[in-house]
């Protein structure tokens, strides 16, 4: 992706939040979701927001805890959850996703294992790692399962549903030919 799509698809606000992750991340995360499927012209759209994954949220945590900065803990346990010994714990729970904002930007931590990517180089010769799609997409057919399974979807959820259903299309149509759902 060139500097100047990067700026039209990505923004300037995202750049910057990049950008500052990985200062308090010393470059130890991943960028995965609508950026990896970007990345690997799976989709030509806007980005709202980053996903990143981590091998630890403890780093996070600390660094909003000390700057009064606010954060949402969730606790997902369909997914590995990181070791309790080494994680701060909330309510008893341990957290393996957490959703921030860096300045305007939302963002969303998920706690999981190295992930297979590529390094991608962005704003001026920094680079990131970008997950492989798989793994976005594999988040995306688990939140459609998890949106089928509700009686009643409110607008917000029903705009999700339709985007995500759209990426996982794109994703087998590039790389499996004709779509097959497998839910």
């Amino acid at each position: 992706m060139t500097q100047d799509e990067q700026i039209k698809f990505l923004g300037l606000d995202k750049l910057n939040a990049l950008d500052r992750l990985n200062v308090i991340l010393l470059g130890n995360f991943q960028l995965t979701g609508s950026i990896s499927l970007f990345e690997h012209g799976i989709i030509k759209r806007q980005i709202s927001d980053i996903d990143i994954v981590v091998d630890s949220l403890d780093r996070l945590k600390v660094t909003f805890d000390k700057k009064g900065c606010e954060f949402q803990e969730w606790f997902d346990y369909s997914e590995p959850l990181e070791n309790p010994s080494l994680t701060l714990q909330r309510k008893g729970k341990v957290t393996n996703r957490i959703s921030f904002q860096i300045g305007e930007v939302n963002c969303c931590a998920f706690f999981g294992k190295k992930q297979e990517f590529k390094i991608f180089e962005y704003m001026l010769d920094r680079k990131f790692k970008v997950s492989h799609p798989i793994y976005a997409i594999q988040a995306k057919k688990k939140y459609v399962t998890d949106l089928f399974k509700m009686d009643t979807l409110d607008e917000f959820q029903l705009s999700r549903l339709k985007k995500h259903i759209s990426d996982i299309q794109s994703f087998y149509e590039k790389f499996e030919g004709d779509l097959i759902f497998p839910f």
